[in-house]
């Protein structure tokens, strides 16, 4: 939380600021969407 003061206006405002850490789960990538993209060009081949 910081008191931010812009060139534009002369009051002071509220800058909150927030981190967000996103994990990717190698795994479940591979079986839910590699896998069947997989399948799916193997049987639209044959």
């Amino acid at each position: 939380k910081h008191d931010v003061q812009y060139d534009c206006c002369p009051a002071r405002y509220l800058d909150i600021t927030y981190h967000f850490v996103l994990l990717r789960l190698p795994l479940y990538f591979i079986v839910n969407v590699i896998i069947p993209c997989l399948l799916f060009s193997f049987v639209i081949a044959v």
